[in-house]
């Protein structure tokens, strides 16, 4: 039975109350949980367990599997190097993977009978906790993935759309930046043991903006590096999402290429929807072909656009064109016209020579 939400109309004291007494130590034990599970890991021996006996974790924070083909090659010529880690959650007639779901993934695809595996207990106070701050924590998530998974723990205590609390959080660093104090923001993070000197300092607007703030500064993260950097991506159009999570496009280009939509400020009434879209994909297969950089990309993305809107730089010769063709003789000094007679005679010189 999925968990009944707060109302964010309705009084958020006992929950203020409640986050300020516990926040403090959470991150602290979470990540002594999870180094106590990891502990308990290495010491079992795995075990081979049928396939169809386990079942993917429905709250898995990653949602991008670009990379089971790639595991499934690892998986068939190497072997399985690691075991997947499960939990027996009670009620339920297969087991939950905590960690491992690309192997597990892989194994399927190879249609292995069994795949090694190793067990934690379930703890039903801390597992989805436990298994975000995990995936946090490693590497192999990609940016798009944290932003939903950070958002969908912010929509576990208050009523707010994605929406919603990406522009609260937007808000409140822009208020908190005309204040003066956004490094006590900063400090939030960096220096969790003193949350609550800094949630005075800070003077929250409302409850949201400091569950927002606290729940980001929970989970190990930055809440001004979440708004600029992740926080973004949850705008992108939906066929770049899906490029993200199946190919692996990099979201920093995923961002440009998503400034080709009808809405941009360059782009409207100048280009429909679906042609939108399909010049969207021609540059999403040209660059995953050919495997550009950043920089390369950015560069395709403005030149299609300014192919779209007639707008292309000038070159420096025909800014100084420009610039000639406003001259008036009558205007330029006897100095002026001296100097340009001289450098007249100079460029012929030139060309003569060449």
């Amino acid at each position: 039975m999925p968990k009944p939400k707060r109302n964010f109309a309705g009084s958020f004291d006992a929950v203020a109350e409640r986050r300020q007494n516990n926040l403090q130590n959470k991150l602290e034990a979470a990540n002594q949980r999870i180094a106590e599970l990891e502990a308990s890991v290495g010491e079992q021996v795995a075990q081979e367990i049928p396939l169809d006996m386990i079942e993917a974790n429905p709250n898995q924070p990653r949602k991008s599997f670009y990379v089971v083909q790639r595991m499934k090659n690892l998986l068939a010529g190497q072997g399985q190097k690691q075991p997947i880690i499960l939990v027996k959650i009670p009620a339920q007639d297969k087991y939950t993977i905590f960690d491992g779901e690309c192997r597990y993934r892989g194994a399927k695809l190879l249609e292995w009978g069994t795949i090694k595996a190793v067990f934690i207990p379930y703890d039903p106070e801390t597992f989805q906790e436990d298994v975000l701050i995990s995936a946090l924590n490693r590497a192999s998530i990609n940016a798009l993935d944290e932003a939903e998974a950070i958002v969908r723990r912010i929509q576990a205590e208050i009523d707010l759309s994605a929406t919603e609390i990406v522009d609260k959080l937007l808000s409140f660093i822009s208020y908190t930046r005309r204040r003066g104090e956004i490094e006590a923001l900063s400090y939030l993070t960096t220096n969790y043991n003193d949350t609550e000197a800094y949630i005075e300092t800070l003077k929250f607007r409302d409850e949201a903006e400091k569950i927002i703030c606290l729940t980001i500064a929970h989970l190990g993260r930055s809440c001004i590096s979440i708004s600029s950097n992740k926080f973004p991506l949850l705008k992108l159009s939906l066929d770049l999402k899906e490029v993200i999570r199946d190919r692996g496009l990099n979201e920093r280009i995923a961002l440009r290429l998503n400034t080709i939509n009808p809405d941009s400020k360059k782009l409207k009434g100048k280009i429909t929807k679906q042609k939108a879209l399909k010049l969207r994909q021609e540059l999403v297969d040209k660059i995953l072909e050919k495997d550009w950089s950043v920089k390369v990309a950015s560069e395709a993305i403005k030149n299609a656009i300014q192919e779209i809107t007639g707008h292309t730089k000038s070159s420096l010769g025909q800014s100084y064109a420009k610039y000639l063709d406003r001259i008036k003789v009558e205007d330029l000094t006897q100095s002026d016209k001296e100097l340009l007679l001289e450098r007249l005679r100079n460029l012929i010189t030139t060309i003569e020579k060449n």
